[in-house]
């Protein structure tokens, strides 16, 4: 964890829950106007309301250099602990948008290519020598997501702490019979994502967190974000699932693989990634136009609609949307028991936006996955959009 510096203090400007409601602000960082702040941290308390969430983070930063830091709530309710814009969160499925950066990274350099079958690094996948790393990416193999298999589904039921290995998911998985034939549809399996790790690993000759952090989040200054495998920092927020009148209810979350969501990471980090990788500052310019080519069909066109967007798919380990107000949109959202994040850039507006509320439920609806992050997208449009 960064140390605190007068660069990062905070300061509350008023009280929006019992444990107060604290945005960032420094005398050397552009500020946004009156109105705008307001905006913003209504976003806040309305999203710690609609998610009965026990504390909500936000930020938005612009091409200007302008921040906003929003924190509200608890990061744990027994202690008492407010939530700041210091604290950390489990990355969720937006740690899918690092494994994607990565395979798209090594396609660049020519050490692995989107079109290999996964058969050339995982040989016992059923049918793999027709499921390809971008099928898996975009969600379209057709294996079934080891989140829904009966023994990993028995074996948290028995141990909410036990930690799996990538062959043991995979094993779960192929052992199901698949959704679809591959490429026949679209299919959210996290399974695709536990198979993308195994094949990068075996080209790098290290773990992928191991190869993210070199590659990434250390020239990035990405200094909050980490494997979980690695241990649980201090300043991690609790994890919750809904409790209905009673409130969040503490959960015990498993310790994730990375590849589909087994990260540490904080706002601060979350806003250099979008503007950097959702931004598309880390690749070519010929391989985000591979990237942002969407899947989905009609299932994700419909929920980008709920949302606002004319149009929106699956790219490559991001969802790729048009926005009527704020024109193309890259965006990472996850979703597990005791935690909900999201993360998006707009590249015609320049705004990059971060949502995280540590209250989740893993069997949630799709389109129930994204509602922590509607209001602030609301208020984004409504400062940024001009289309």
């Amino acid at each position: 964890m960064r140390s605190h510096s007068p660069a990062r203090s905070s300061f509350v400007l008023g009280v929006f829950t019992s444990l107060g409601l604290v945005v960032g602000c420094t005398s050397e960082t552009p500020t946004f106007d009156t109105a705008t702040v307001s905006r913003f941290e209504s976003a806040l308390a309305s999203t710690q309301t609609s998610e009965g969430s026990a504390g909500t983070l936000m930020l938005v930063e612009d091409g200007a250099g302008r921040r906003w830091v929003g924190a509200t709530g608890a990061a744990d309710l027994e202690a008492d602990t407010p939530a700041t814009e210091d604290t950390l969160f489990r990355s969720a499925s937006i740690a899918k948008t690092f494994t994607g950066a990565l395979v798209l990274s090594l396609h660049e350099e020519g050490l692995l290519s989107i079109d290999d079958p996964i058969s050339t690094y995982v040989p016992r996948v059923p049918r793999g020598d027709e499921i390809t790393l971008r099928m898996l990416l975009q969600h379209t193999s057709g294996i079934v997501s080891y989140t829904r298999t009966p023994p990993y589904q028995e074996a948290l039921a028995s141990d909410r702490t036990r930690t799996f290995t990538a062959d043991e998911l995979i094993d779960m998985a192929i052992a199901e019979p698949a959704d679809f034939p591959p490429g026949a549809a679209w299919n959210y399996s996290n399974t695709g994502y536990i198979l993308l790790g195994v094949a990068v690993e075996s080209v790098v000759g290290r773990s992928i967190a191991d190869e993210c952090t070199a590659r990434f989040f250390v020239p990035l200054g990405m200094t909050d974000t980490r494997a979980l495998s690695s241990g649980t920092p201090d300043a991690l927020w609790s994890s919750y699932v809904p409790g209905g009148a009673a409130g969040p209810a503490a959960v015990v979350t498993p310790t994730s693989y990375a590849a589909d969501g087994g990260y540490v990471t904080s706002l601060h980090d979350m806003a250099i990634w979008a503007r950097e990788f959702l931004g598309g500052r880390l690749h070519r310019r010929e391989t985000l136009a591979l990237a942002d080519v969407p899947a989905g069909g009609a299932v994700l066109e419909g929920v980008a609609q709920a949302y606002g967007y004319e149009t929106g798919g699956y790219g490559m380990g991001y969802v790729v949307a048009l926005d009527p107000a704020l024109g193309d949109v890259r965006l990472g959202a996850g979703n597990t028991d005791g935690a909900r994040t999201f993360v998006g850039y707009s590249t015609d507006a320049d705004v990059g936006f971060v949502v995280a509320v540590n209250v989740g439920e893993g069997a949630a609806p799709l389109v129930e996955t994204l509602s922590a992050a509607r209001p602030l997208l609301a208020a984004v449009r409504e400062t940024f959009g001009s289309r």
